[in-house]
């Protein structure tokens, strides 16, 4: 049984046909259902419109790129990192481990996330097979589930 509130992360992706015409359409809506508990359980139905607003070839290369995203893209990076490095070291492949989270740690750098990146080197000593043990195991996954969450350590 869970107490509190819970958030939970749900991933999708779309396919978006070919569109002829420039501007505002709608693809999709997205059905979101949900039951509330509290003085009463009550069922929930919201619908999303998704959006795209299309617009010529120099409008989108003129548009500059949204910092924020990107960061989050590179932060969910090093998370995905964290995870793939403990199936490796799981799997005894210690060297891959560490050369993934190597990898993911000098792309945080060049993009100007040092912290992220100084955080993933920190890591690499125990990723070596005389030093995984289950506290690194869980430490890696606690720090992957954390910055899953936009909650930075």
């Amino acid at each position: 049984m869970h107490t509190g509130a819970e958030r939970r992360l749900l991933v999708f992706g779309l396919h978006i046909p070919a569109l002829g015409e420039l501007g505002v359409a709608k693809v999709a809506e997205l059905v979101l259902r949900y039951v509330s508990v509290g003085d009463q359980v009550a069922q929930h139905d919201q619908t999303i419109p998704v959006v795209v607003n299309l617009v010529s070839a120099d409008e989108a290369a003129a548009a500059a790129p949204d910092l924020q995203v990107q960061e989050e893209v590179l932060v969910l990076t090093a998370a995905r990192a964290r995870d793939e490095a403990v199936k490796l070291a799981d799997a005894g492949h210690f060297d891959d481990a560490q050369a993934l989270l190597s990898r993911t740690a000098s792309r945080l750098r060049e993009s100007g996330l040092a912290n992220e990146a100084d955080a993933l080197d920190l890591e690499l000593p125990s990723m070596a097979p005389m030093s995984y043990d289950p506290a690194a195991r869980k430490r890696l996954r606690y720090d992957s589930h954390r910055r899953r969450r936009g909650k930075q350590l």
